[in-house]
């Protein structure tokens, strides 16, 4: 035995696009029955998905933390979609994008960053943010507009710089 004792826990991925749902499905239930206590999502561009999948796969009492992204152009939207397995980008955030200039881009993905957050804040129990290759003023900006939207509603989430 291990002396002192570990404080372990054990998590998973959960793909919220699979291409075969009762698999996954089944996939998911065997994790949590072999001692999976949360689950983690790929980077997520809508919230929709995220909510079937927990009501329709029976996970309201697990904890999920949910992936989020600023993605850094149009480009890197159509990659992660295209060649990234198990990332799905919807087609109503392809068009979104499309038409957003370049040097707006970034602000446009965390716009939509804090969107995803928002409409999930309360029904998961957390987020964890990856910077976009080696850049990580995108993750920082989000984290600001988050804590000033926060503190505007005088809550503070549980937002930490690593």
């Amino acid at each position: 035995p291990l002396i002192p004792p570990t404080r372990f826990i054990i998590g998973s991925v959960i793909n919220p696009y699979p291409p075969s749902e009762v698999e996954e499905r089944e996939r998911i239930r065997e994790k949590l029955e072999n001692g999976v206590t949360f689950l983690v999502t790929p980077p997520m561009f809508e919230i929709e998905t995220l909510r079937r999948i927990r009501e329709e796969w029976n996970l309201a009492g697990v904890d999920i933390l949910v992936g989020i992204l600023p993605v850094m152009s149009l480009r890197h939207l159509r990659y992660l979609h295209y060649e990234v397995p198990g990332i799905m980008i919807p087609e109503s955030v392809l068009e979104r994008f499309k038409g957003v200039k370049k040097e707006a881009f970034v602000d446009a993905a965390i716009e939509l960053c804090e969107e995803v957050i928002e409409g999930v804040w309360g029904e998961v129990s957390g987020f964890y943010l990856i910077p976009p290759g080696r850049r990580f003023e995108p993750v920082f900006e989000l984290l600001d507009r988050l804590q000033r939207r926060m503190v505007n509603r005088r809550k503070r989430p549980d937002v930490t710089h690593t």
